[in-house]
């Protein structure tokens, strides 16, 4: 499945497991930020879409059908993906002890119609990890469709944008060197064995570094899902639990941490900004206090609560999903769908923000014969605060793995959190 090149012995390079690093130490270019003047969409037709890939912007029927072919409906947490997952580590260490190993591409930048002598490299590293053929005839030297079809490969089992592009994002990826890889397996399948008993008939599992989410049912994934997770500074916690409510058009009572670093400036700064954001302050006893009686210069302000309305602005949307933990995290809808559509989907204070969170609310509430979809519907539209309990709680994995191996390729992920510690 591996290594159908040569040998190759010149890997020196200098690796870090996380591209946040690298791109932190090298000084690659600026962070772009998404646009938080981002239109609401209808609720309705936000909370019931079904295409999980959606993105703001339509996908190719080659790209979805790419995404297809590289996922197979075992779960992540399954002994399908862990037996898989151990075979592509033997494989990968046999290959090193038979000193096999990938070639290290030169830094430069290609794309389609792209001439280099850096190509015949490039096009042996895909070839030795399967997502290119070994074809004898075209130009070597010349990036044609087959080569960036690898890449777009490439690129889609390593969580990366499919854009099709070489450029140093991707080939600090490619040349992290296979001892680090095999490192990672060998962590990674430590992490899966911890998870394998106790699993139920239906879960479901947010694998944090890929930011998804996977719908388990009958030991096979029904639906996987995008997410947005916890960033570096205010990272998602791993925990096992089970989900047990669903609040339609929830308050959202801000988190102390949220309104310190995030809510309190925003009110200094502007005079109309809770008001704006339908944010109230209140007392212990539940009073609404108005904002032109707080000492905005000191510490006044917390020693009250800030709860937000239910409505368009309300961080959490449409709809809060329950499960019992110490870290008060949560799913949740949002606002903004176009940040589905990012790359990199580490953005929020540490719960985890669903697309189409309506499949999976209906999923969860399937077997609660009051919570039928034409009443999930109504409920949403109408706009009024609802709460379902399940009829039985479903189990919940919160999880980090950044490595595994699906329909016999393998994938990885950035260690975002810096919890693979392979250096």
């Amino acid at each position: 499945m591996w290594f159908a090149a040569g040998r190759n012995k010149g890997i020196t390079a200098l690796v870090f497991t996380s591209r946040r690093s690298f791109m932190a130490l090298s000084a690659l270019g600026s962070v772009s930020l998404l646009s938080s003047a981002l239109a609401h969409e209808n609720l309705v037709d936000s909370l019931l879409e079904s295409d999980v890939y959606s993105s703001g912007e339509p996908l190719f029927d080659t790209e979805y059908a790419a995404i297809r072919s590289l996922q197979d409906d075992s779960p992540i947490i399954s002994s399908r993906t862990l037996n898989a997952t151990k075979e592509a580590a033997r494989t990968l260490q046999n290959n090193l002890a038979r000193g096999l190993k990938w070639p290290n591409v030169p830094i430069v930048s290609l794309r389609l119609g792209s001439r280099s002598s850096a190509l015949p490299i490039l096009r042996k590293r895909l070839i030795v990890s399967g997502d290119l053929l070994d074809y004898p005839y075209g130009d070597q030297d010349t990036f044609d469709g087959f080569v960036e079809k690898a890449v777009k490969r490439f690129q889609l089992r390593h969580g990366l944008s499919m854009t099709g592009i070489v450029d140093q994002k991707l080939l600090y990826v490619m040349n992290i060197p296979p001892e680090i890889r095999l490192s990672q397996l060998q962590l990674n399948i430590k992490r899966m064995r911890l998870l394998q008993r106790g699993l139920k008939r239906r879960f479901v599992t947010i694998n944090i570094p890929d930011a998804s989410i996977e719908v388990v049912e009958d030991g096979i994934v029904v639906r996987r899902h995008k997410a947005i997770v916890g960033s570096v500074e205010r990272q998602t916690p791993t925990l096992s639990s089970e989900i047990y409510e669903i609040n339609f058009h929830p308050y959202w009572h801000i988190p102390i941490s949220i309104l310190k670093k995030d809510i309190l400036p925003k009110a200094q700064s502007n005079p109309n900004y809770l008001k704006d954001k339908n944010i109230r302050i209140l007392n212990d006893s539940g009073h609404e206090i108005p904002p032109d009686e707080i000492d905005w210069s000191g510490k006044q302000a917390l020693r009250y609560f800030f709860r937000q309305d239910p409505g368009l602005t309300n961080a959490m949307a449409t709809a809060k999903i329950n499960f019992k933990n110490h870290h008060s995290v949560y799913l949740h809808d949002t606002p903004f769908k176009s940040m589905f559509g990012a790359g990199d989907r580490f953005h929020s204070a540490g719960c985890i923000r669903v697309q189409g969170i309506g499949w999976l609310i209906r999923w969860l509430l399937r077997d609660h014969p009051k919570w039928h979809p034409d009443r999930i519907a109504n409920v949403i539209s109408s706009g009024i605060r609802k709460d379902a309990v399940l009829k039985e709680k479903v189990l919940l994995h919160i999880c980090y793995f950044t490595a595994w191996s699906s329909k016999g390729s393998l994938h990885f992920r950035d260690d975002v959190y810096s919890r693979d510690k392979l250096l």
